[in-house]
């Protein structure tokens, strides 16, 4: 009967007198639906919670084991090494005013061309040549009719085929006079024949040794240039927009104005048909510079990621920066100082080797830095080189006892001969090490007695106003020589007028049969017996000072992989090896 009441009671209303009772049973029943569902579900809820996250630890505990395992295994199978795609961005100072190859002159015009356009051979990473189209290549018993095989399947970036045809018309194009290409005098008389496709014949009027270096050219698609007239083809928009090539890259742009600092910017896109594989690189961006100055700004402020010949002193700024590296290139160059003997005082040898023998050279050679010695015409590795064959060492009295005896007497600090001072204009190139290089000859002149003019020329200047003309008494100058050891066009008599590179404007018939016989015998052992010939010439007749031989410096971020430090014929050597250039490290599996 309570439990009726007690239900009637609840349904039914408070009956009078019995508030109190109703609070107290609602307040019961609120606690005990509050314990059944939220405390004992918190109690639940904490014991889940202890539970899960007892789980959750051990799963982050198998991953991070699994993280330093897969680590920690990790070189078993795989290397740091570099990966594929990406951009490079190199700097370097120049112009870039054409990028086709039969009209190229300068480094930075070379290197774009030398990215767009295949030759017949290349220079491989050892100094030999290789065939980049030429799969293979024979020299006649005669030694002047060489036959060349193309590589099988050749394409042009925009798919066209590349023969034989257009081997011919780039020879032909270069020898056209209407052209007007530097390079014409390498093919005078020379006549080129195709075969068939793949097949090139090419006949000398004579034996010449260094022959094979002209096939290093870029060659030139017929197919879009066979309708431009000879004279006109200096002014076609290919020069600057070569849209077809058959280099390791393919031409996208040439943009000016850009960047706060560089010049020019050469954009160009991986070309997947290139003969030598498709380069690892997406794209290659080569930036140039105006001024040494600009060069070494971009690379502070990674505007590039490598830099090319930045100067021994300013190397300094990067010393300790662990994120680049640098490589040390070596090429086939030389600095001289140039005596013009064609007119006097300079045509008396005893004048040139009093000059010679003031100037202390060595200590010359360690003020500068990253330079090598130098002691003649040609340097080790060139055919003919002895190391044995020395320029006159430094000795101030000798120097004054053979001016002495050539007649100029100090008088009053001066040298002077028959009333005359002795007196000389200095000229070199207002940039790099040559002013250094000017202060120092200066001096050691001065002393003699010698009376110094010296001049620095801007850049931008210097090849119309002062080597063509060949104005000047001593010009210093430096030679690229190149690998081969024929110095023909820098020391032959026939090249000694203006316009010409006989700077020194030297005549020798002994140094003129040594050259002249050395580049016409395919023998390597009789051309070194007549290289040695010339050396001897050359150092008793002093007709320039051999200071030193120049290092260009290389500078690039160190996750990329390029270019690694050797001798080169010239900086464009670097890039012999482009296709194989990374921008980037990661893990690489060890089977690759």
């Amino acid at each position: 009967m309570a439990r009726k009441e007690d239900s009637f009671e609840a349904s039914s209303g408070p009956a009078p007198g019995h508030e109190g009772g109703r609070f107290r049973r609602l307040e019961r029943a609120t606690t005990l639906h509050a314990n059944n569902f939220i405390i004992r579900r918190i109690k639940n809820l904490k014991e889940v919670r202890r539970t899960a996250a007892f789980w959750v630890g051990c799963a982050a505990l198998l991953i991070v084991s699994g993280i330093i395992q897969i680590n920690a295994g990790r070189p078993l199978y795989s290397h740091i090494g570099a990966r594929e795609g990406g951009s490079y961005v190199e700097g370097m100072v120049g112009q870039v005013d054409t990028m086709n190859p039969i009209f190229v002159t300068n480094a930075a015009e070379r290197s774009v061309s030398k990215l767009l356009f295949a030759s017949l051979l290349t220079v491989d990473k050892t100094g030999a040549f290789s065939g980049q189209l030429a799969q293979s290549w024979s020299i006649d018993e005669t030694g002047k009719i060489y036959t060349i095989t193309l590589k099988p399947n050749l394409k042009w970036s925009d798919g066209a085929a590349l023969t034989s045809r257009d081997i011919v018309y780039t020879i032909q194009t270069i020898q056209n006079p209407a052209t007007r290409s530097p390079y014409a005098s390498a093919w005078q008389e020379v006549v080129a024949t195709a075969v068939d496709d793949r097949t090139i014949t090419i006949a000398l009027p004579s034996e010449y040794a260094p022959f094979l270096s002209s096939l290093t050219v870029g060659i030139l698609p017929e197919h879009l240039l066979a309708s431009v007239q000879p004279g006109r083809l200096r002014n076609t928009s290919f020069n600057m927009q070569p849209l077809v090539g058959s280099g390791p890259f393919s031409f996208r742009s040439l943009t000016t104005g850009r960047s706060q600092l560089a010049s020019q910017d050469a954009n160009m896109s991986r070309n997947d048909s290139y003969i030598g594989g498709a380069p690892k690189l997406e794209r290659f961006t080569l930036k140039v510079y105006k001024d040494n100055d600009l060069l070494t700004k971009a690379l502070k402020e990674r505007e590039i990621m490598a830099a090319l010949d930045i100067p021994h002193d300013q190397l300094q700024a990067f010393a300790g920066d662990t994120s680049l590296k640098q490589a040390e290139l070596k090429p086939f160059s030389g600095v001289y100082a140039f005596f013009k003997q064609s007119a006097p005082p300079l045509d008396d040898v005893k004048v040139r080797q009093a000059l010679l023998q003031a100037v202390d050279r060595p200590a010359l050679v360690k003020s500068l830095g990253g330079v090598d010695g130098l002691d003649g015409p040609l340097l080790p590795g060139q055919l003919g080189y002895d190391a044995a064959a020395k320029q006159a060492p430094y000795d101030a009295a000798k120097a004054a006892a053979l001016l002495e005896e050539a007649g100029w007497k100090l008088q009053n600090g001066v040298r002077t001969k028959d009333g005359r001072p002795l007196r000389l204009n200095l000229v070199s190139i207002a940039s790099g090490d040559y002013s250094e290089v000017v202060q120092t000859l200066q001096k050691a002149w001065m002393k003699l007695g010698v009376q110094i003019e010296s001049d620095l020329v801007r850049k931008e200047e210097f090849q119309s106003t002062v080597v063509s003309p060949h104005s000047y008494d001593v010009l210093v100058y430096e030679l690229s020589l190149g690998r081969d050891s024929d110095t023909f066009a820098y020391w032959h008599s026939s090249q000694a007028e203006p316009r010409r590179l006989n700077l020194s404007e030297y005549k020798s018939s002994l140094a003129d049969e040594a050259l002249n016989s050395g580049r016409i015998r395919n023998d390597p052992a009789l051309r070194a017996i007549k290289y040695k010939a010339f050396t001897a010439s050359w150092l008793a007749d002093t007709p320039a000072i051999a200071l030193y031989r120049p290092h260009i410096s290389y500078v690039s971020l160190a996750k990329t992989q390029s270019v690694d430090s050797r001798e080169v014929g010239d900086v464009v050597e670097r890039l012999s090896d482009v296709n194989l250039w990374t921008a980037d490290v990661d893990w690489v599996d060890n089977t690759r």
